[in-house]
């Protein structure tokens, strides 16, 4: 059973500047040992971040919550889908960086993530 975010925590999250948005990722991820993404009937979304689509990222959050705020618009079909953190470690992580694919990390409805390599986000959940 997952929990829901009360609205206040929810929204603290969201207003947070970069960096500490990306500590929260971090700890949270940590504490329940499990990132969320969005997944829908052709696969996990992935994004580009450049127009020519060579900076491709997938993007992750904390709780099942924040990704369902952003499973509107072009990714109104998707679901929050769970990803243990081991599996995330052994085999995503590894996988993004072979597939040179970057992380987003907590992606909000303003357009705004943290954008970095996979190995960057495996040594800070190491």
């Amino acid at each position: 059973m997952i929990c829901r975010l009360n609205q206040e925590e929810f929204d603290r999250a969201l207003t947070l500047p970069g960096d500490q948005r990306y500590r929260y990722f971090v700890s949270k991820v940590l504490d329940f040992e499990e990132v969320w993404t969005l997944k829908g009937p052709d696969g996990f979304v992935l994004f580009a971040t450049d127009e020519d689509g060579r900076c491709r990222c997938l993007p992750f959050w904390p709780h099942p919550d924040h990704a369902a705020a952003l499973a509107v618009d072009m990714w109104g079909d998707c679901e929050p889908e769970r990803i243990d953190l081991k599996s995330f470690q052994a085999n995503w992580l590894p996988g993004m960086k072979r597939d040179h694919l970057k992380v987003a990390v907590f992606p909000t409805l303003l357009g705004t993530s943290i954008i970095l390599e996979p190995e960057t986000l495996m040594e800070d959940l190491s």
